[in-house]
């Protein structure tokens, strides 16, 4: 099984110092952000960037919007944040409102392309009090087998931001490798982390992730 460290060799990322010192990983939130925002706002400062060219990618499931407990089995599905459940979901609609506040937010998710799911997830962001994305990224069926051909599509998506709508994409947020990185064993890496408490602030040093930074929350 692949640790924290060799995930990251594999997949060329780097711990992020950039902004403030910060570890690698850690199980505040607060301090996650907290340094995520300060390592955005040197970028905008350093490259000079305005609103209309830079952007941030967040997906959607157990990163903007949480399922309850239980699937349809009655199988266990508790998220390692525990009793901080209602923290996190306050601090992501936070984070959501600040880079909203200098770029465009494009959600990016692995629900499939089709009207009913595209109606019914608009229709389940709005209740859940997030407004004014830029784009909703719907993932096709035929690249839903697993989760290498979702990481691929997500890279996709952040290349058409980089190249159709000529934003710097400076943030990625998300709960699974696939949310940010397209070159890694994203269920193993996944599998790895699953049920640890862990914010990891993530360089993404490779071209062809089409990003800057990553926040990568904790998965279950």
């Amino acid at each position: 099984m692949q640790t924290a460290s060799s995930i990251a060799a594999t997949a060329t990322v780097r711990p992020f110092r950039d902004s403030v010192d910060v570890a690698k990983s850690t199980d505040s939130m607060h301090v996650a952000l907290a340094a995520a925002k300060a390592a955005v706002l040197r970028l905008i400062a350093r490259n000079k960037l305005t609103h209309a060219t830079t952007a941030f990618v967040m997906d959607i499931d157990d990163t903007l919007v949480f399922d309850e407990n239980e699937d349809e089995d009655g199988r266990d599905l508790s998220h390692p944040c525990g009793k901080d459940m209602k923290e996190l979901r306050a601090g992501m609609m936070e984070l959501f409102t600040f880079c909203k506040r200098f770029g465009a937010v494009y959600l990016v998710t692995a629900r499939e392309a089709a009207q009913d799911v595209s109606d019914f997830t608009v229709a389940e962001l709005k209740a859940a009090h997030v407004r004014g994305w830029e784009k909703l990224f719907l993932c096709p069926r035929r690249m839903r087998g697993s989760w290498s051909d979702i990481a691929e599509f997500k890279r996709r998506a952040r290349r058409s931001i980089t190249r159709n709508a000529k934003r710097h994409i400076l943030l990625t947020v998300g709960d699974k490798w696939s949310d940010h990185l397209a070159h890694v064993e994203t269920a193993d890496a996944d599998r790895a982390h699953a049920g640890k408490c862990k914010f990891m602030l993530l360089r993404v040093v490779d071209g062809h992730q089409h990003t800057v930074i990553a926040l990568k929350l904790p998965a279950r």
